[in-house]
């Protein structure tokens, strides 16, 4: 957790059951299979045969409860059309939600939360993009 602008405080006891990259993957991918309405999400590296119409690309730069009972979720990320139709699509988010309560559950409800409201931001733009 975000105590101040230059310090963290680590929990002895709270841990991620697998790697935060992964499981961040594996939820937008899904959420955005959801939003979509499309079973052909592909996570990369995807097969050769599955090459894709758009893909984004994404860079985190923060995802992280405060002190103040926020989770926050900051990325820069891109939709490509990779049929060369449109120009990439540059973006950055800024997400923060509030926790419901102050504990751990809390603060992984509202961080998951931002990630949704991602998620639902990256769809906007695929749809857009694929009208």
């Amino acid at each position: 957790m975000r105590a101040t602008q230059s310090r963290f405080d680590l929990s002895e006891n709270d841990r991620w059951a697998e790697p935060l990259d992964e499981n961040l993957t594996r939820v937008l991918a899904q959420n955005l299979s959801i939003l979509l309405r499309t079973d052909r999400i592909v996570v990369y590296p995807w097969p050769i045969d599955k090459k894709p119409d758009y893909r984004v690309e994404i860079q985190v730069l923060h995802f992280e409860p405060n002190s103040a009972g926020e989770a926050q979720l900051s990325a820069r990320w891109s939709v490509i059309d990779e049929t060369g139709k449109e120009a990439p699509n540059l973006k950055e988010s800024r997400l923060t939600r509030p926790a419901m309560e102050k504990s751990t559950d809390g603060s992984v409800a509202a961080l998951s939360e931002t990630v949704a409201d991602l998620s639902r931001e990256i769809a906007k733009t695929v749809i857009a993009i694929d009208r």
